[in-house]
């Protein structure tokens, strides 16, 4: 059974009415946060601050334990001083925010330390060249939230005075930038950034492409837009990796790739392809364009995969095809079901023996039928061996997915 001391801790999700300065005056906001439960002999009604009459949902944050130090442990936590903090990764090589779970720290703490210690326990090496950026979730007027920069002048400060609102269960995102590693390679995007693309692809449905010349003007692109002049406009701005003249002669491909560093992690892009050019020239541009599609120990070699899905019954959910590099790009399709993957091909694959051979493997959900789950784990290849053990099998299987024991039970 759970012992209730030692196993989990469970916290009270409760709305608090906060005032927060806002353009020379105060404002009353509404906000979620975390309280304690160290009374587990309460009944429900005594654990809530409002009527639950009016049957609203009632939740509760269950913390439970994480691995720590080679062992499972809860956290270390001082029920009079710890706030419980939520915290998001912002990467921005891979342009991703990732959750990586919740942290108690003192709130005389300094907010530096605070940063360095997640660092650390992510594992991500800290050098004297090492600077954070950090946004804190805070209310707002409609009651959702909005991430808002955190001075850098003000890490030096302790956590109860940096955090506002400052309660257990606030929300911060992390971007961590090691200055020395930053090229070319890797244009350094922010946070701000990745909302604002977000946003973008959120709020426009359709966009018309314009090829505009350096001697035209802004009334040159209101005429070749319909609507009146005096009406709002929106432009967006893409960088390319390529001469923009050249788009009359690309096609646009949307393509998943997996991130090296987490396996479990695929990221969608769009890529504009040579209409003319071999898959063999294509993974060139793209490693030139992206050079973290290839792992940094890896074979530095990649190979094209199409997935198609299928909804029939009494079929296979999906189908596997490895396109030749010799083949040309203009022959892939952009189809609702159908989906390319470029994946590193394993050292120990590049030349198979006889023995061994491929076989197509993916991760699924099972509810009413089987779903196939491409952004935890797109479908991939793996190498078997005539007459080896499942026991080999599995092991291979998890080391390509990168998956710790315990994930990889599940």
């Amino acid at each position: 059974g759970v012992n209730l001391d030692e196993d989990i801790r469970i916290w009270i999700v409760h709305t608090h009415e906060i005032h927060v300065n806002h353009h020379y005056h105060s404002q009353s906001l509404l906000t979620s946060a975390l309280v304690y439960c160290d009374d587990y002999d309460k009944k429900i009604i005594d654990l809530f601050e409002y009527d639950i009459s009016d049957r609203r949902t009632l939740s509760i944050f269950v913390e439970h334990k994480i691995f720590l130090n080679s062992i499972y442990q809860l956290l270390t936590f001082d029920k009079d001083d710890d706030l419980l903090i939520f915290v998001r990764l912002y990467n921005f090589r891979y342009e991703s925010l990732v959750y990586h779970g919740h942290f108690l720290f003192s709130q005389q703490q300094s907010f530096q330390k605070c940063l360095t210690d997640i660092a650390l326990q992510i594992k991500i090496p800290i050098t004297t060249s090492t600077t954070f950026i950090v946004h804190q979730a805070v209310p707002t007027h409609n009651q959702t939230h909005q991430y808002e920069l955190i001075k850098a002048s003000s890490y030096d400060l302790s956590l109860n005075q940096v955090l506002d609102p400052c309660l257990s269960g606030v929300s911060i995102i992390i971007q961590i930038i090691d200055i020395n590693q930053t090229n070319d390679d890797y244009p350094l995007t922010t946070v701000e950034d990745y909302f604002r693309s977000t946003s973008i692809s959120n709020n426009v449905s359709s966009t018309n492409s314009l090829h505009v010349s350096s001697d035209q003007t802004l009334r040159d692109l209101y005429s070749n837009t319909r609507g009146s002049v005096s009406s709002p406009r929106k432009l967006y701005f893409r960088r390319l990796p390529f001469n923009y003249m050249e788009l009359e002669n690309r096609r646009p491909l949307r393509l998943f790739f997996t991130n090296p560093a987490k396996k479990d992690e695929q990221r969608e892009v769009q890529l504009y392809v040579k209409k003319t050019s071999t898959v063999a020239e294509f993974i060139d541009e793209v490693k030139q364009w992206i050079p973290s599609v290839c792992s940094e120990n890896g074979s530095q070699k990649l190979r094209l995969i199409e997935v198609t899905l299928s909804s029939q019954l009494n079929s296979l959910p999906f189908h596997l095809h490895i396109w030749s590099n010799r083949s040309c790009m203009d022959e892939l399709e952009n189809c609702s079901n159908r989906y390319y993957h470029l994946e590193e091909i394993s050292n120990d694959e590049i030349d198979l023996e006889k023995d061994s051979e491929l076989i197509p493997v993916a991760h699924y959900t099972k509810e009413n039928m089987i779903q196939i789950n491409i952004q935890k784990f797109f479908p991939f290849l793996l190498k078997v061996i005539h007459n080896e053990s499942f026991g080999d099998v599995k092991q291979r299987l998890q080391t390509k997915m990168g998956l710790v024991n315990r994930e990889f039970e599940k």
